[in-house]
């Protein structure tokens, strides 16, 4: 190949990388003016009047659960409860949200209950599965322990084993 084809063959190489530097740079600019994560929960939060008593009482239940499940760790009916009940709350929530928006004038100051259950989602379905995600943690940390303990019961067990053998022969 002569020179000159290897000069026209990075001229073309500069120009396709220029090209592929402003498609990116336009998208990032794209990308900048749109509103992030942050701003939208900003916004969540400025839409919600949280001193109705009603979003009051769900924090509030929602607060007991992960404070029961996390002071009851170790009791295994407890947290088999509070997750038996988060399931069946988390698996309803789209019928939890038909409701409230039939019948959201009885207990609330505004319509928060859209048709696809963003606001139910973000303020009963992400804490519960959260506090599920918490006590599966656990479970999985006893699950664990119990393990080590185990192993070291055998190897005490293989051990006096060992040992009674020897005294044996």
């Amino acid at each position: 190949m002569a020179p000159q084809a290897f000069q026209q063959l990075g001229e073309a190489a500069e120009a396709a990388w220029q090209a592929v530097q402003g498609d990116i740079r336009e998208k990032m600019a794209d990308y900048n003016s749109q509103p992030g994560m942050l701003d939208a929960l900003k916004g969540f939060a400025a839409a919600v009047d949280w001193t109705e008593r009603w979003i009051m009482y769900l924090l509030a239940f929602e607060v007991f659960l992960l404070t029961t499940a996390v002071i009851k760790r170790n009791n295994q009916a407890v947290t088999a409860s509070i997750f038996v009940l988060i399931v069946a709350i988390v698996s309803n929530l789209e019928r939890l949200n038909g409701f409230g928006s039939r019948h959201w004038k009885k207990f609330a100051g505004q319509n928060y209950f859209d048709e696809h259950g963003v606001f139910m989602g973000a303020m009963l379905g992400a804490p519960l599965l959260l506090i599920m995600f918490i006590i599966l943690i656990t479970y999985l940390l006893q699950l664990a322990s119990l393990l080590v303990k185990m192993k070291r019961s055998q190897l005490r067990a293989e051990a006096r084993s060992r040992a009674n053998s020897k005294k044996t022969e």
